[in-house]
């Protein structure tokens, strides 16, 4: 049986691209000095004892595959642009990626996680969500409750192309490693072959803030 550890995960600020500068200001409006602060101090613990937890495995990193949340399958292997993207985010200060780096420069093999198309939706929607929280205006309540059902569709069409990925790529003497925002629900879609384990524990059904 092929094995899969699922590492729920925190995104940070810097992981966000070029959201990154609309979130910063809807927070400044809606949070204040010292919980934006608390927020951030939080997400860079949680990489730093996460990293240090997985050094501690003292895993032989030529037997693993490392897959990533928002991290696309790039239209051609010989461009290699999963490794630029970590790299790009390395270099912004992402410490997920500073951390997939780290795992490739150990032997990890980087594996395209997502679908881009998809991506692009996901995109789409963070957008408007941003839009409905500073626009100044009340959104009618149809409105939000059908926005919130496009992002649950979205999610579990993310977790399906991400299973079936994972399932046309994990060699059976490779361990995978995925590292995965709180609220997707990957095991639900993974072949019967795939034991997924959660060595930092399962993710609760609530959103955690960004940094």
């Amino acid at each position: 049986m092929r094995k899969l550890v699922i590492i729920p995960i925190v995104h940070s600020a810097s992981d966000l691209g070029r959201l990154q500068g609309e979130l910063a200001d809807l927070k400044k409006r809606m949070m204040s000095p010292s919980e934006i602060e608390s927020g951030r101090d939080a997400v860079e613990q949680f990489w730093i004892e996460l990293k240090h937890a997985i050094k501690q495995w003292s895993q032989d990193f030529s037997k693993v595959q490392i897959y990533q949340d928002a991290l696309p399958v790039g239209p051609d292997p010989k461009l290699n642009i999963e490794q630029r993207i970590v790299d790009d985010l390395a270099a912004k200060g992402s410490e997920n990626h500073k951390l997939l780096k780290w795992m490739i420069q150990s032997g990890a093999k980087l594996v395209g996680t997502e679908d881009p198309a998809l991506l692009m939706k996901e995109y789409e929607l963070v957008q408007k969500t941003l839009h409905f929280y500073s626009g100044g205006k009340q959104v009618p309540q149809a409105d939000f409750d059908l926005h919130c059902e496009n992002q649950k569709t979205l999610l579990r069409e993310r977790d399906a192309f991400i299973a079936s990925r994972i399932d046309d790529t994990l060699l059976d003497d490779h361990l995978g490693i995925i590292f995965l925002g709180l609220l997707h629900r990957l095991e639900s879609y993974l072949s019967d072959d795939i034991h997924a384990s959660f060595p930092f524990g399962k993710p609760n059904a609530q959103p955690v803030r960004s940094a």
